[in-house]
């Protein structure tokens, strides 16, 4: 047998099983750097593009491992494929499961972060009644400056400000982390999140809450 006959095996099934053990490594780098205060959006999207692939192939495989199966005389061929399926759905969903933990984790090492921004909050509505009615308002005396979320995906603080009464103002605190379907990280001083309709998940003082795939879409609360 030449070399290039005994080395083939070894390519196939590195092709076969390799690929997606190699995509899965890529996304979880791709995954840390979008959260790292230095990420960008183009790491966010690498990770969003290799989802998809990963997600797709399986099906691809399978049809062709059926096809191979059937028609082709050696049935090698379709095992191979059946199980580079069986693989990629597996990687597939070990990346999915991986990458939400380490968000979470990202976003309760935020919410602790944000500790000292909530109290400059608070520290100027009891000085004086109410509370700002930007962020701007609590540098320098309350902050030496605005922090950011240290998220380079999700980087924007949003402040939300709110008159009630003249005597009487309420306010929270929100990161948008996706559009579609629509997630964000909130945060409430009163803690009411009983008018939110998706689900939610606590992350230190802060909820999650995002859109699971099993309910229909509803429309984002737009109180706070």
């Amino acid at each position: 047998m030449s070399g290039s006959s005994r080395l083939w095996p070894g390519i196939k099934l590195g092709l076969a099983f390799g690929i997606p053990v190699v995509l899965f490594a890529v996304t979880i780098v791709y995954e840390t750097r979008s959260l790292s205060a230095h990420g960008t959006l183009t790491d966010a999207h690498i990770v969003g593009l290799i989802s998809i692939a990963m997600s797709l192939v399986p099906l691809g495989l399978m049809i062709l491992a059926l096809i191979a199966l059937v028609y082709v005389q050696n049935k090698g061929v379709g095992g191979l494929l059946l199980g580079s399926c069986l693989t990629f759905t597996a990687v597939a969903y070990a990346s999915t499961q991986w990458r939400e933990s380490m968000r979470i984790d990202a976003f309760t090492a935020f919410a602790a972060r944000s500790t000292a921004l909530v109290e400059a909050i608070k520290g100027y509505e009891q000085a004086r009644g109410r509370a700002p009615i930007d962020l701007a308002r609590l540098t320098p005396e309350y902050l030496a400056k605005l922090p950011s979320t240290e998220m380079g995906t999700f980087k924007e603080i949003l402040y939300h400000h709110e008159v009630v009464t003249p005597e009487q103002t309420t306010w929270g605190l929100e990161v948008v982390i996706s559009q579609s379907p629509p997630a964000r990280l909130l945060y409430r001083p009163a803690k009411n999140y009983s008018d939110l309709e998706g689900a939610q998940d606590n992350v230190g003082d802060w909820i999650f809450e995002y859109q699971e795939f099993n309910r229909h879409p509803v429309e984002e609360s737009e109180d706070l």
